[in-house]
């Protein structure tokens, strides 16, 4: 992939934004592939599970160049804290989203705690422009 035009590796990877399988193929092909493609996989996250929560701080702790991707975080809360190595890690979120999932038997006076949580640690987010609350 030598001679073939940065500009069009771009634009064809820009196209691609919304096809999430074909961008994780194309991050494979060649170093010049790989940001392009790794910047629209991780623009937007959404977290409604502790295991996803865990799957994405450890992906960022093994990866670390991933960090600055994301800017679209949403956040579901169902008691868990999922804010706090999240946004520790992730410093270009513009737009934050924190919604709380109403389980059976959360409703109790603590379990809110964990979204307290989370605007709180966001307050740490420096170039976050939208804080949204549900």
């Amino acid at each position: 992939m030598r001679d073939f035009p940065q500009e069009l590796v771009d634009c064809t990877l820009d196209e691609l934004s919304n096809d999430l399988d074909t961008l994780k193929s194309c991050a494979l092909v060649s170093a010049s592939w790989t940001y392009r493609s790794q910047s629209h996989l991780f623009s937007e996250i959404r977290l409604a599970t502790t295991r996803e929560t865990g799957s994405l701080t450890r992906t960022l702790h093994n990866n670390p160049s991933l960090a600055h991707f994301p800017r679209n975080l949403e956040i579901w809360f169902d008691g868990q804290d999922r804010t706090t190595g999240v946004l520790a890690k992730c410093c270009s979120i513009r737009n934050l989203s924190l919604l709380w999932a109403m389980v059976a038997g959360t409703a109790e006076s603590g379990e809110f705690a964990s979204l307290v949580t989370g605007i709180e640690n966001s307050a740490s987010l420096p170039g976050l422009s939208r804080r949204w609350l549900e």
